[in-house]
């Protein structure tokens, strides 16, 4: 959004160290994570912790979501990919709206190629 300066991730991560020691107890995680923590987060806290001495330090939490960042960004740069397989295929005359998308909603192309959440196109040509 225009005009929403967005918080230093590091900033954010320190508004959460209650007790000044630069990391994350699991009661600060907890806080951090709107007060609700499930197994999900439990599990990617202690992933997290690589230290192992049940404080998260910031660069354990930013190395634990750097892997996440990036499937992120692959999976927006696939789905990209499809839509722009798909308007060019369809710019071209080759799909109705019938054929423009198979049963996973995938984009489906006159020679039969699909595009799946990877943005590979499969099928025959």
């Amino acid at each position: 959004a225009e005009g929403v300066e967005e918080e230093d991730p590091e900033a954010y991560f320190m508004r959460y160290d209650l007790d000044g020691d630069h990391a994350l107890s699991p009661s600060e995680f907890l806080k951090m994570r709107g007060g609700v923590m499930g197994y999900e987060d439990d599990f990617f806290f202690r992933e997290a912790d690589t230290s192992g001495n049940v404080l998260l330090e910031y660069g354990e939490l930013e190395a634990a979501f750097l892997p996440l960042l990036h499937a992120q960004a692959e999976a927006q740069r696939a789905t990209a990919k499809a839509d722009t397989l798909n308007e060019h295929v369809c710019a071209n005359g080759a799909c109705t709206a019938e054929s423009s998308k198979n049963s996973q909603g995938a984009a489906v192309g006159s020679e039969g190629a699909a595009v799946g959440s990877e943005g590979a196109a499969v099928g025959s040509e």
